[in-house]
């Protein structure tokens, strides 16, 4: 046996986790110990020496993960590191070496080479763990060691590289301005160069005229893609500005050596249309992505700079970041709850729509729990701070909201393989069209020259790197408004191919907590006395059937006596006096200790009992389980119609299960499971080969929201169950398992749809623009043109994403 550590670059969440985890395990003897995305390491432990240690690096980079090095230990000796590279310094003793993470807007990139070359230039830094850049948002992530290297230093390397760093949650609005301003002058130059030639000027005035209209577009509109390509290739990385500006440049050099008198031909206009038409194109894709990014920019909008906080004498305004927990703070009609709290005081009407997807506003009383962002209706409340920052819950969805659109899908890799050799190879055909019209066609130089460029402008890079990226990007603002949260493009991915789904049950399929079933009456009782006796001595007690006698006492108007010499026996029962007469409540051995004998009553599986009695005589007994979701049968119903298998797997009584199978359509399931057990069914599961996604919200139920598939957190759970899962319910709406798969399977749809276009509209455009047609069909592609068809590609895509939002909210079927 030997344990083996390697150092994993690329990790960001638990979802990153357990894929290192599952690749380790695809090599056989190799069984992993602990994966961590916080310090970046991954222990394993083999088998023996003939573990393929380069096979288990392997399966980690084909999930996009990096292998920087390994330290192995144990009785198997030292093992040849699977790719040599140093090992970072240990940490001194006793210090914690935690890896932070910092992320921030991109302005500049115009293709998905951009955000390579980004991210190669920032993975190069000491210190630097891993580095995530996503051209669809125009954001960056990098995880680092603070002793070796700092934010100054990533945003001076992004700077190097050619980009401008800017504030995270920078909107798309400011860009789309500059887009907008480049637009019309671009525009403006196009038709001057359009009307000169037919103002009846002198020859020699208009080919002067142009030739300055053309090096105004040079400097001016179409600056930035010479300046793109010169950072994009000292960095190594050829993007879509090399492209361009080789277009624009080869028109404008071919026009300048006819100044020279070196040709017979100019082509001023051609190069001035060229900038003039790629800047639309630009335009309306930013307008495009905007659209897109607009629900996480609605929810960023959400959070408060001021709020109004109690100082002891009356309420004074203060900023956000003065507010701590414990502070009281009021808000009042109309205004957006700053942060989460509790209320203390007063009762309103809440919009919690943004931020949880609820769609009708909830009543807010003093001890219910309030989120910030959300509206305050109609009255004035007072809150207590519970959580601030990043904490808060806005701030959490926020920042996984981001975190899923910066991931990558796996189904990307295609499109990033050939993107990172497009550029060369879109050159290489530019040259041979040059060459083959020079030396074979009529057209002569001038001609040569103007199918090259074509051929160089309408390529498109972009297409192939917006595919994905903006599909998620619509996907997740979708969810957001349904109150889904995914963690990752993963996630989403994996969504279209999950083939069972797995419920826990207590607090997922019911509601988690019991409530009255049913009355069995005795003797001559009657059913409102024997409630008001059992909610009178159950009044003080926290026991959670005590809480159901109440709730159920209260919304039946039974009106209730006050019980003294209240005792309560834990685990057995309580007894009271109520009006003078005795009264006891409890299960069958506390009853049964009075002397009673206790009639048989209907059985309910999963059904618990509280005897009731009275002065020494029985009244009857309470029938208390777990109710059913309402919404469940209908959640389930709709699986089953979409072809998904379903199960239960539950810590509770094997009979509570049988109960709950008997009222809900599912086919198996099982109870008295522990943590590791539900692990171990999902885990055969598995082994069957089927996908799993297990649905749950309690503690116990993270193990196996990490071992499945896909891991769904109803979010009225706990924390842990939550940063566990892949997906977050955030209103515990079983519904939402459904509109998760139905929008996992839709967004899949038009990814593969947008890959297609996009390498359909290369296939296609860049023979037509290298003139295979002319010959045959005297059809040709001007480089004007070309630049535009270029542009429109990634609009197309795009736009192609935005109908996600009209088929999904029009009721899409899966």
């Amino acid at each position: 046996m030997a344990v083996v550590t390697l150092k994993v670059g690329g990790m960001t969440c638990e979802h990153c986790e357990r894929a290192v985890r599952q690749a380790i395990e695809r090599v056989p003897g190799a069984h992993a110990l602990e994966v961590s995305h916080q310090t970046g390491v991954a222990r394993l432990e083999t088998a023996g020496p003939e573990v393929d240690l380069a096979r288990v690096a392997d399966e980690i980079r084909a999930e996009e993960y990096t292998v920087d090095g390994q330290e192995v230990a144990g009785d198997g000796g030292p093992t040849a590191p699977a790719e040599p590279a140093p090992m970072p310094p240990p940490a001194a003793e006793g210090v914690d070496r935690a890896v932070e993470e910092v992320s921030f807007a991109i302005q500049g990139m115009t293709c998905v080479n951009c955000a390579r070359g980004i991210q190669r230039a920032v993975e190069r830094l000491p210190g630097v763990a891993s580095a995530t850049v996503n051209f669809a948002v125009e954001s960056g992530t990098v995880r680092y060691d603070p002793v070796a290297a700092a934010p100054d230093d990533i945003f001076a390397a992004v700077r190097h590289a050619g980009y401008t760093p800017l504030p995270e949650g920078a909107g798309s609005r400011g860009r789309e301005r500059r887009e907008r301003r480049l637009f019309l002058f671009a525009a403006g130059l196009a038709v001057a160069a359009l009307l000169v030639p037919r103002l009846g000027l002198p020859a020699n005035w208009v080919l002067a005229t142009l030739a300055a209209i053309a090096t105004v577009n040079q400097i001016g509109p179409g600056r930035d893609y010479y300046r793109g390509a010169f950072h994009a290739i000292r960095g190594g990385a050829a993007n879509m500005d090399v492209l361009v500006a080789l277009g624009i440049a080869a028109s404008y050099g071919f026009s300048l050596l006819y100044l020279a008198g070196v040709t017979d031909h100019h082509a001023f206009e051609t190069a001035v249309y060229l900038v003039a038409f790629i800047r639309v194109g630009k335009l309306l894709e930013e307008r495009a992505r905007g659209r897109a990014s607009r629900a996480l920019e609605a929810l960023a909008g959400l959070q408060v700079d001021r709020a109004r906080r109690w100082t002891g004498d009356d309420w004074a305004e203060v900023t956000l970041a003065e507010i701590q927990p414990g502070d009281w703070i009021q808000v009042r009609p109309g205004e957006r709850i700053p942060i989460d709290g509790v209320v203390r005081g007063g009762t309103s009407t809440v919009d919690e729509a943004l931020v949880t997807g609820e769609p009708l506003p909830v009543v807010r009383e003093p001890g219910a729990a309030v989120v910030g962002g959300t509206l305050n209706q109609t009255g004035v409340i007072e809150v207590e701070v519970t959580r601030t920052g990043a904490d808060a819950f806005l701030g959490q969805v926020i920042a996984l909201v981001r975190a899923a659109q910066a991931q990558p899908a796996p189904i990307q890799r295609l499109a990033d393989r050939v993107s990172a050799v497009f550029v060369p190879a879109v050159v290489s055909v530019a040259g041979v069209t040059f060459a083959t019209w020079w030396v074979w066609g009529s057209g002569g130089l001038a001609y040569a020259v103007t199918r090259a460029v074509s051929v160089l402008v309408v390529a498109c890079p972009c297409a192939l790197g917006l595919a994905t990226p903006t599909a998620i990007l619509v996907a997740s603002g979708l969810g957001l408004r349904r109150g889904l949260l995914f963690k990752s493009g993963r996630a989403l991915e994996a969504f279209s191919r999950i083939d069972r789904v797995v419920f826990d049950k207590t607090g997922t399929l019911t509601e988690g907590r019991p409530t009255l079933r049913g009355i069995e009456l005795q003797a001559n009782a009657e059913e409102i006395d024997l409630l008001s006796a059992a909610a009178a001595v159950e009044w003080a007690s926290a026991h959670p059937y005590a809480q159901a006698i109440r709730q159920a006492a209260e919304e039946r108007g039974v009106t209730v006596a006050t019980a003294v010499d209240v005792e309560e026996r834990p685990g057995l029962g309580v007894r009271g006096v109520v009006d003078g007469q005795l009264v006891w409540a409890g299960g069958d051995a506390f009853v049964q200790g009075l002397g009673l004998t206790l009639p048989p009553v209907d059985e309910a599986a999963g059904v618990g009992r509280v005897w009731v009695a009275r002065d020494g005589q029985l009244l009857g007994c309470l029938l208390l389980g777990d109710a059913v979701r309402r919404e469940a049968a209908a959640a389930l119903a709709a699986l089953k119609e979409m072809g998904i298998a379903t199960a239960v797997l539950s810590g509770d009584r094997p009979g509570a299960v049988a109960a709950l199978l008997a009222e809900l359509p599912i086919a198996a399931g099982h109870g008295g499971l522990l943590p590791a057990d539900k692990v171990a069914r999902v885990a055969a599961y598995r082994a069957a080969g089927e996908r799993v996604a297990f649905v749950g919200d309690g503690l116990n139920d993270a193990p196996v929201l990490a071992a499945a598939d896909l891991g769904i957190a109803m979010g009225a759970g706990v924390e842990v169950a939550r940063e566990a899962g892949d997906v977050v319910i955030v209103h515990s709406d079983l519904r939402g398992v459904v509109d998760a798969l139905r929008l996992g399977r839709a967004t899949v749809r038009k990814i593969k749809q947008n890959l297609f276009w996009a390498f359909a509209y290369n296939t296609v455009g860049l023979p037509l623009a290298a003139g295979i047609l002319v010959a045959p069909l005297g059809i040709g592609l001007p480089p004007e043109w070309a630049g535009l068809a270029m542009a429109l590609s990634s609009v197309s895509v795009v736009s192609n994403s935005l109908l996600l939002r009209v088929r999904f909210s029009a009721g899409m079927k899966p």
